[in-house]
């Protein structure tokens, strides 16, 4: 047993590193650099300045919650540092997401083929490309759903419970929409209270409270000091059709090659292939221990996608971007599924059906590294941020 665990060690840090080798490659001449990017180094800048004083007169935290301002302003915007702090986020996403991967995928094969497919995924590097809050969020999300695993399965252990609610902040002061996550996972472990003494009850209860209250509080201060509001108007100018096929899209890209006819019909085809998916991992996994992760998956990130159509002002561009949350659990998922479903077939054919199914993403990834890499950055000045940001964003003296 515990050469096995040795060994199952080896590979999932040699899988990690070949993810981030790939990674390093993106942000080899620089990270990318958005209008996200520069709301986040300019709170940053006020932060070092002036501490936390009148936050909320900062027009940019009126927008961004303060925690990636907060970390940037740690690294003092050095953008060196900044790209080091991905590789380490990269990596103990992947470490994690693993570790989630061997919980529920018991068949040797599928767990490695699992492993590699995330350790090489287009969404990973793409997020990890730029100066977003996504490769933090990611890390700490992957955190959350394996302590809240545990907290269901291992329920005599009380320490982890309080990690819970500490997480839950980080991802509400991450992205507001880390509420979403902490809601239904928070939620779903309440659920099972008679699991729990009424000791370990609190830390459950400040689980879902906390963040919520957070947000909450966050956003009475930012209407409070003339922010707009409309910020939080999910549905102005909505288009649901729309917005369902463009995530629709990234479903298709993830199984299969762009450029094949009938598009819009393949991502629809992509979207009811993962709800099957979604169905037969409740069935396979009910009665068993592993219906908990499985349901935690499905949950938030059902909820997550349900929220994000209601986006109003969804741009094309940042489609995948915003499913990078859903990717590990989905494929998890996917993986999960197959392995029972594939154990009469021939193994041989199993393989090569495999390889060359992966030769798809990898090559994908490999193709985007070279394109995302053409427009990082190495440092940053504030004065030389866009002037329409400048002049919108621009911190108080």
């Amino acid at each position: 047993m515990h050469l096995l665990q040795h060994n199952t060690l080896k590979e999932d840090l040699l899988l990690a590193t070949v993810g981030v080798a790939l990674l390093s490659v993106c942000l080899w001449d620089g990270i990318g650099i958005t209008f996200d990017s520069h709301l986040y180094l300019l709170g940053s800048t006020y932060l070092q300045q002036h501490g936390f004083t009148d936050l909320f007169t900062v027009p940019a935290f009126r927008t961004k919650p303060p925690v990636l301002s907060a970390l940037y302003a740690l690294l003092q915007n050095n953008i060196q540092l900044i790209k080091l702090s991905n590789l380490l986020f990269l990596a103990g996403t992947l470490l994690v997401n693993f570790k989630l991967a061997t919980i529920l995928i018991d068949d040797l094969f599928f767990r490695r083929l699992t492993k590699a497919v995330l350790a090489s995924a287009t969404p990973f590097m793409l997020v990890h490309s730029f100066l977003w809050s996504e490769p933090f969020f990611l890390f700490v999300l992957s955190v959350y759903f394996l302590l809240s695993y545990h907290a269901l399965l291992h329920t005599h252990k009380t320490a982890w419970l309080y990690v819970l609610p500490v997480l839950g902040l980080l991802l509400v002061g991450l992205r507001h929409i880390g509420v979403v996550y902490v809601l239904c996972s928070g939620v779903y472990v309440l659920m099972h209270y008679k699991y729990f003494s009424r000791k370990q009850l609190m830390p459950i209860i400040l689980n879902v409270l906390l963040p919520v209250l957070a947000l909450l509080w966050w956003h009475t201060q930012v209407v409070a000091h003339s922010g707009d509001a409309g910020e939080y108007n999910l549905i102005r100018n909505l288009n649901l059709q729309r917005n369902f096929l463009v995530y629709a899209d990234v479903l298709k890209v993830w199984l299969a090659p762009p450029g094949l006819p009938f598009p819009e019909v393949l991502a629809i085809v992509a979207f009811i292939g993962y709800a099957i998916v979604a169905w037969l991992a409740v069935r396979q996994s009910y009665g068993s221990k592993a219906r908990h992760l499985v349901l935690l998956f499905l949950l938030t990130s059902g909820g997550y996608a349900g929220l994000m159509l209601l986006k109003g002002d969804l741009l094309t561009d940042d489609n995948e971007r915003y499913l990078s949350l859903v990717y590990a659990p989905l494929t998890i998922l996917l993986f999960y599924v197959l392995q029972n479903r594939m154990v009469t077939i021939n193994r041989k054919l199993v393989w090569l059906f495999f390889i060359v199914w992966f030769a798809y993403p990898l090559a994908r990834t490999l193709y985007n590294v070279n394109r995302w890499r053409q427009h990082g950055i190495n440092t940053y000045n504030p004065a030389a941020a866009p002037k329409a940001i400048i002049s919108e964003f621009k911190s108080p003296k």
